[in-house]
């Protein structure tokens, strides 16, 4: 975190006395000492300290102090996930949801044009758990994200992006958006056979349809590996992605007869 002017950025207590005489009301001793540090620098210190002594404060602590230096116009857009070493900011919902928010919003307008879509397909995990970086008036904060968003979300883009369209109300938009989706998906994605065969069935559906003219018997006569293995596509939300099969199939080892045999199983509880 850069270090801020000393001369022009920071509250001098002594010039500024009558802000401290009519501070609001704060519960604890705590509180009110992380107030008066955050008044004089108008922030976290060129430390990163919130409070003059301690270089760890609780969230019950610092928020209030927080909101008390707002009222009176300080410590301007700074939210608790900026000072750094605040024990409980991310049992916060809400303050997870602000980063996440952030952080694919800004990935989204800095590499992929506004294109959710193209973020989909490209956006690799560690693109989405890089530190926030985040400007507020001549000081730059580096926000981890490793534990909102690598902990709490397993490190999953499906999973993040997802939280992202319930915040920013796209989720019925993008309601066919799946995990296989991803260039980026965990590596669990088909750890669960459900979504293998998902994938599966869905190429297996479009040969059946395109190739063997909806006859089921010849399919599981001569579908051969190379042409179930080819990648398909899916529109969604105006868009294309492309779904890889390659990946799915070796969750059945790229075994023929399973995988054919499971979507002659589907079929016969759809028929």
């Amino acid at each position: 975190m850069n270090s801020p002017n000393h001369s022009s950025q920071h509250v001098r207590e002594d010039d500024n006395a009558h802000l401290f005489r009519h501070r609001p009301v704060l519960e604890t001793e705590r509180q009110q000492e992380i107030f008066r540090h955050l008044c004089i620098h108008d922030g976290p210190d060129e430390e990163g300290k919130a409070h003059p002594t301690n270089r760890t404060v609780l969230l019950r602590d610092l928020e209030p102090a927080l909101i008390a230096a707002q009222a009176l116009e300080l410590c301007a857009g700074l939210r608790p996930y900026h000072i750094p070493r605040t024990r409980g900011v991310w049992e916060r919902s809400d303050l997870v949801d602000e980063v996440l928010f952030k952080q694919v919003d800004g990935l989204l307008h800095q590499t992929y044009n506004q294109n959710l879509l193209d973020l989909c397909a490209r956006v690799q995990a560690r693109d989405l758990l890089q530190p926030l970086s985040e400007k507020i008036g001549e000081r730059t904060f580096s926000i981890s994200v490793l534990q909102p968003l690598g902990e709490a979300f397993r490190s999953s883009p499906f999973d993040i992006v997802t939280r992202y369209l319930e915040i920013t109300n796209q989720t019925k938009k993008y309601e066919k958006l799946r995990p296989y989706h991803f260039s980026g998906a965990a590596q669990g994605t088909y750890s669960n056979t459900d979504t293998a065969l998902e994938v599966i069935t869905k190429k297996m559906q479009s040969l059946l349809r395109d190739t063997y003219q909806y006859d089921l018997a010849r399919l599981c006569a001569s579908i051969t590996q190379d042409e179930l293995l080819v990648p398909f596509e899916e529109k969604i939300a105006g868009g294309t992605m492309t779904v890889k099969v390659a990946v799915a199939a070796q969750v059945f080892n790229d075994n023929m007869y399973d995988m054919v045999k499971a979507f002659v199983r589907v079929k016969g509880k759809e028929d």
